[in-house]
């Protein structure tokens, strides 16, 4: 929305707080989950040492107009490098990301095998195939990876994020009052919009607009959100206890 907002001439950064950065989370089940991660040089070394990124494979990619910029998203198939527990492996790890800024696009529908991402210092540069190229200012990754809490990272991020139990304080309730017109006009509008977000789970599909290579949801993303595919990572055994 902040993007939307700025490409028709509105900028909203001087009414809305600093944005918190994304940290790991719990499921359910207590187990760790990936956070939102912008592509540094860092990140780029622990995806390499958990994620075979040599034999990645494009499951998804997209360039699209916003204003006068070009934003756009990537998703790689990706297997694990770290070894996961006992019994037949879940479904392949994908690494979902966006890229805003583009300022290069190269890319070979026949030539889809193999990622390498390089952070610089004047942006994010991500290797595709042997010829492929895609280059933007920034870049925000997220691994889809249900197993993720094994991997290096999450074990790194396993001892420093707080119990699934434990709540933040939260902030007092908003002061009451009456909304001026435009104000409700805004407020309304936004309702309206996280109902159509909601209803069709993607952000992606309210623009209406797919590159021509992209017609629809990825396979890997229809196959996933099937009930058969609607596995979690097995936990693993644990010993039998001595009587």
């Amino acid at each position: 929305m902040l993007e939307q907002a700025s490409a028709a001439g509105h900028s909203l950064d001087d009414l809305l707080a600093p944005a918190k950065p994304y940290v790991p989370g719990r499921d359910h089940l207590g187990r760790v989950m990936a956070p939102v991660m912008a592509v540094t040089p860092q990140i780029a070394e622990i995806l390499a040492a958990d994620y075979e990124l040599a034999s990645a494979e494009v499951r998804f990619r997209q360039v699209e107009r916003t204003g006068s910029r070009l934003v756009g998203c990537l998703e790689l198939a990706v297997a694990r490098s770290y070894p996961v527990d006992d019994g037949a492996p879940p479904e392949t790890a994908m690494l979902d990301i966006r890229l805003r800024d583009i300022t290069e696009v190269r890319f070979d529908s026949h030539d889809t095998q193999g990622a390498a991402l390089r952070p610089e210092a004047d942006g994010v540069s991500i290797g595709i195939g042997a010829r492929g190229t895609l280059r933007a200012a920034t870049a925000d990754l997220h691994p889809d990876d249900r197993c993720w809490h094994l991997s290096a990272a999450g074990h790194r991020a396993d001892a420093t994020t707080p119990p699934r139990d434990s709540r933040p304080t939260w902030p007092d309730t908003p002061q009451e009052g009456r909304l001026g017109t435009n104000a409700m006009a805004a407020a309304t509008l936004l309702h309206r919009a996280m109902l159509h977000i909601r209803m069709v789970r993607s952000a992606w599909a309210l623009t209406g607009s797919r590159c021509a290579t992209s017609t629809g949801p990825s396979p890997e993303r229809a196959r996933r959100s099937s009930p058969q595919a609607r596995t979690a990572c097995p936990t693993a055994a644990k010993p039998p206890s001595a009587n």
